[in-house]
C-alpha cells in the first residue's frame, strides 16, 4: 500500500500546517491519489467536522437512546433503501 505524505509542511500564518503547499497544490495532490485513500480522508474529514457539531451529536445521542421500537429502523427497511445503490 502506498504512503502518502506531504513533503513540505510547516505552520502557516493562519495555523494550517501546509505552508509548502497551497490549497490549490493540497487538492491536486489528493485528486491523483486512489480511490480508496480519498475516501478514507473524506470519511476522517466529515469525521472532524461531526465531532464539533453539538447538534448533530445532541440528535445522535438522542436516536441511540431511545427505547420506543416504533421509532427504530428495521433491518429489512434499511436494506431495501440501500438496494441498487453501489459502493465505490
Amino acid at each position: 500500500m502506498p504512503v502518502f505524505v506531504f513533503n513540505r509542511l510547516a505552520k502557516n500564518d493562519d495555523g494550517c500546517n501546509a505552508s509548502g503547499m497551497s490549497m490549490a497544490e493540497v487538492m491536486r495532490e489528493i485528486a491523483g491519489w486512489p480511490r480508496a485513500h480519498q475516501n478514507k480522508l473524506a470519511a476522517f474529514l466529515l469525521h472532524l467536522r461531526l465531532r464539533s457539531d453539538t447538534a448533530w451529536r445532541a440528535e445522535m445521542t438522542r436516536r441511540i437512546d431511545d427505547r420506543n421500537p416504533e421509532n427504530w429502523v428495521r433491518l429489512e427497511d434499511l436494506t431495501k433503501s440501500l438496494k441498487g445503490r453501489k459502493r465505490k
